[in-house]
């Protein structure tokens, strides 16, 4: 960074490099000099130009067109809560980025000799907005007919109006202590399950020398979507009305194995909700006579888990065998105390004895043939 306010200041001032002003951080050149420590940016008072006061620990520092905004430059930015871009005060070089559906309009503020009174500061006036926006989602539910959740609505503070949504798998993480969904406009049924749908891939395995090409089909049935059971209620509205939102990020998080095989073809069908997924043999049967590969992810995961285990016991083993080998080489009491600490975990104090031994024994067997002779 180019050298800030604050430094030119204080070497005008006679301090040298390897000095430390108080207030300030140790001279470091990349971050332009001398900096503001924790302390000081508490103590400090900045204010925008229209008057808010912001303490300095809670201004943003920030590069934009090619211009250091921070605390030692004496033009830290803020989150304007005014989110007016035309705003005359405001210096036009500032950040303005775009934030999903609203512009977030940053301005500069300058150092201010004003103590700091909170009611007369940006958090206030932010609280402002959204308080604000919570007298106005009353009127804004009963133009719905009451048919909106807060939870799913967004308040454009640029437009300072709500906007209605509904996403049901946000239900999910409140679905204990919600027994009414004013969207469905019914209480919530008590009886819990999952949604559950399939995942169909079709491929191309490639033609070598005289073998043709081959087309291939694959379904995985029973993939379960959620991590933890939910209402009913909420299950069938996110097969009703989220699909669309299941597909997209499943298709994300797998695009790279489209990109990588370009004969790929993924469709996810049959959305259920249930209690329990249920599986239909003779649809298998009549798939797997179709040419189809079919599989359960039940039983997927259950071999993913029995391979894990089965990598953790044999990675177990193989720990087990290599602290027997230290303990007949150098013995317990010579390893060092994590070793040991390990030892213990992997061996019982039964089997350290039975190799101590062996090792005595071994090397009483050693010491004799070589006084035999």
């Amino acid at each position: 960074m180019e050298q800030n306010k604050l430094t030119a200041r204080l070497l005008a001032e006679g301090y040298t490099t390897d000095q430390t002003p108080p207030g300030c951080q140790s001279w470091n050149k990349f971050y332009g000099g001398w900096t503001y420590n924790g302390d000081m940016l508490r103590q400090l008072v900045f204010e925008t130009p229209c008057g808010l006061l912001q303490l300095g620990i809670d201004c943003i520092d920030v590069g934009y067109n090619g211009i250091d905004w921070c605390a030692e430059n004496d033009n830290p930015v803020v989150l304007c809560p005014r989110f007016q871009r035309d705003c005359s005060l405001r210096d036009k070089r500032c950040p303005i980025y775009n934030g999903g559906r609203e512009a977030l309009t940053y301005c500069a503020c300058s150092l201010s000799t004003k103590n700091y009174k909170r009611e007369y500061s940006v958090k206030v006036a932010h609280d402002d907005v959204w308080a604000a926006a919570d007298e106005a989602f009353a009127s804004f539910a009963a133009s719905k007919g009451g048919r909106v959740c807060k939870r799913h609505c967004c308040y454009i503070r640029t437009e300072r109006q709500w906007h209605a949504g509904y996403d049901p798998e946000i239900c999910i993480q409140f679905s204990d202590s919600c027994n009414y969904c004013p969207v469905l406009n019914k209480a919530l049924t008590t009886k819990r399950g999952n949604v559950f749908y399939d995942v169909k891939k079709i491929w191309t395995i490639p033609a070598q020398g005289l073998i043709p090409a081959e087309r291939k089909m694959s379904i995985q049935k029973g993939v379960k979507l959620l991590d933890k059971t939910a209402s009913l209620d909420i299950c069938e509205a996110i097969v009703k009305y989220g699909r669309h939102n299941i597909i997209r990020r499943y298709m994300l998080n797998h695009s790279w194995d489209c990109f990588h095989d370009p004969t790929l073809q993924i469709e996810l069908i049959n959305f259920r909700a249930a209690r329990v997924d249920t599986r239909d043999l003779m649809q298998d049967l009549q798939d797997v006579a179709a040419g189809i590969a079919v599989h359960h992810a039940a039983d997927d995961l259950k071999a993913e888990k029995e391979q894990k285990r089965q990598r953790r016991e044999a990675a177990q083993a193989t720990r087990v065998v290599r602290y027997e080998k230290l303990i007949l080489k150098n013995g317990f009491a010579n390893l060092d105390k994590s070793e040991q600490r390990r030892a213990m975990t992997l061996l019982d104090e039964d089997r350290i004895n039975e190799l101590e031994n062996q090792r005595y024994a071994e090397r009483d067997d050693s010491v004799e043939q070589l006084t035999m002779f």
